[in-house]
């Protein structure tokens, strides 16, 4: 799945030498991410696992995006449909994706609603009502 589709650039001099330490800063420029992060890997481990913080700048705020915005920015298909799609065909008798999602959006609609439109300095799109 696509989640996101963008650019992105260092906030540092040396790339390597951040990944290498496992603290990079970058700016990213995406469709649903934006903004100042920091790309920092975890203790313990193999080394692989890494966790993508957003930095409070103006482009932070109380929205989960991945709530708000759930859907592949290249297909506009639900990570379960995509799954979905490539499943062996005795799954057909399961319910879709697609209705599972949306059950999923309307809920978090409704947990969400009621915050975004007291939240101050949300955008007017996002205030209840809007």
């Amino acid at each position: 799945m696509l989640w996101d589709r963008g650019t992105w650039e260092p906030l540092v001099d040396d790339v390597a030498a951040a990944l290498k330490k496992g603290d990079l800063k970058l700016r990213l420029d995406g469709v649903k991410l934006k903004g100042s992060w920091a790309l920092i890997r975890t203790s313990g481990g193999d080394g692989r696992s890494w966790l993508l913080l957003k930095h409070r700048d103006e482009w932070a705020g109380p929205l989960d995006i991945a709530a708000f915005a759930p859907k592949s920015v290249k297909s506009g298909g639900y990570f379960t449909d995509i799954i979905e799609e490539q499943a062996p065909a005795d799954l057909d008798q399961q319910p879709r994706g697609e209705e599972r999602a949306r059950r999923s959006d309307e809920d978090s609609r409704t947990r969400h609603r009621h915050r975004r439109g007291r939240e101050k300095g949300a955008p007017a799109s996002l205030r209840a009502g809007a």
